[in-house]
């Protein structure tokens, strides 16, 4: 299907004159290539960037006009307008040039995460080719119109068969299916660790209060008070917690490459989930060393001292 997220678009290599300046075909990239007719950026709400959009007229001129995305605008003639510009694609062989008549947006081609392809749009009717869907603006319920959607295929063409009619939120949806069985894979063992941890730092800050009566004794007996055991305590449990972050951020900060593949809008190093992760992790920290921190605040100087 040869919209956004539906997949089905072939690709083809590319280039400018830059890329065939010495004949060479080696240096052409790979562009997704699709066949688009009028309204159909403006019913997806693709903005036209510069330029102008697609004619019928464009298919059969002698030098057939095409538009290209601002990726492939920036890569092929970083830093210039790339209207009027000559492209070479190789939809036939030999390949052929085409002129740059607009540039489009980007548009997520195969999936929401990853490096999405840069694209070319041909008009329709090139080659005698035409769109092999229709995108049709609605508000409200999509599906409410699927018989009048077919109604005016059939006034068209009797001949076409309508055979899917998918509103684009599925294709959403159907897109982030394996980045949301990802996510919750992440999430469940991340809440374990997180819960592993607690379980963790209380244990041991438990076993350090109860290494440490003697002393804590000591200090109450001589006239300390509760809130400076309970700051000492918290004041350990807090240190331990933070070696702990500041070996996970590390960590964290080493497998950015592996997260970039299933994250979408965010980058890896988000300083804003970062600082709220970190955050998180140091208010449950401090509540894991709440309790033994409140446990030797409790301790009776005297009956600790004779049981010493």
């Amino acid at each position: 299907m040869a919209v956004p997220l539906g997949g089905g678009a072939s690709a083809a290599p590319y280039g400018g004159d830059a890329e065939l300046a010495d004949g060479d075909e080696s240096d052409l990239r790979q562009a997704k290539v699709r066949i688009v007719g009028s309204g159909y950026f403006e019913t997806l709400g693709t903005p036209l960037l510069s330029g102008r959009e697609l004619t019928p007229a464009d298919a059969t001129d002698d030098v057939v006009k095409v538009l290209v995305d601002e990726v492939l605008a920036e890569r092929t003639w970083p830093g210039e307008s790339a209207v009027g510009k000559r492209i070479y694609v190789k939809v036939a062989v030999p390949g052929v040039w085409f002129e740059v008549a607009g540039v489009v947006g980007h548009q997520r081609h195969d999936g929401l995460t990853g490096v999405s392809r840069e694209a070319i749009y041909f008009p329709a009717g090139f080659q005698g080719i035409n769109p092999a869907a229709w995108v049709v603006g609605t508000t409200g319920d999509p599906l409410a119109l699927a018989s009048a959607v077919r109604a005016a295929v059939a006034r068209v063409d009797d001949r076409i068969l309508v055979e899917n009619l998918d509103p684009l939120a599925a294709l959403v949806a159907r897109a982030q299916a394996p980045t949301r069985l990802i996510s919750l894979f992440i999430g469940f063992f991340g809440l374990l660790a997180l819960v592993l941890a607690l379980v963790g730092l209380y244990g041991v800050m438990t076993y350090l209060v109860r290494e440490r009566r003697g002393e804590i004794a000591v200090r109450m007996a001589v006239g300390a008070a509760g809130r400076g055991i309970l700051r000492m305590v918290m004041t350990r449990g807090l240190a331990l917690a933070g070696a702990g972050i500041a070996l996970g951020l590390g960590g964290a900060l080493g497998l950015t490459r592996l997260m970039r593949s299933v994250l979408v809008e965010v980058t890896p190093t988000d300083p804003l989930t970062l600082a709220s992760v970190t955050a998180l992790f140091a208010l449950m920290a401090a509540g894991a060393s709440l309790l033994p921190a409140r446990r030797a605040v409790r301790v009776d100087p005297m009956v600790t001292l004779r049981a010493e």
